[in-house]
């Protein structure tokens, strides 16, 4: 099976490094980049061209519905498809719909564990 390049995106280094952890044990992931914000992040499609991206939603500056949107009209041009699921501490349902209305392929809420992540992965592939 191929690698599934991976960007991570959240304004919180631990919450990064959580999910780095949490992947690190699985050979089918290749993490191609880490960023801070919404800047970075779109940066990193461009420069990466990643199978998917854990992308947080509250941000400072470009938030994540944000990013996405710019992120889709980048892969357009390209080509391609980048399926991101959305990273947030906001689990109501309505939250759940606003980001599948958005275009994301599935929702990880904070705090979540190797099941969650895994779980929210399937769905991504699946999308």
């Amino acid at each position: 099976m191929a690698s599934i390049r991976t960007i991570i995106v959240d304004d919180e280094p631990l919450a990064r490094r959580g999910l780095e952890l949490r992947l690190h044990g699985f050979e089918d992931f290749e993490i191609v980049a880490q960023c801070a914000n919404g800047r970075e992040a779109i940066e990193a499609i461009a420069a990466h061209s990643p199978d998917l991206m854990f992308l947080d939603i509250e941000m400072p500056g470009i938030d994540g519905f944000e990013v996405l949107r710019r992120i889709r009209a980048i892969d357009a041009a390209a080509g391609r498809a980048t399926s991101a699921l959305a990273v947030t501490a906001y689990a109501s349902e309505d939250y759940r719909i606003r980001c599948s209305q958005a275009g994301f392929a599935g929702h990880l809420s904070k705090p979540y564990n190797i099941n969650d992540v895994l779980r929210a992965v399937a769905t991504a592939v699946a999308h």
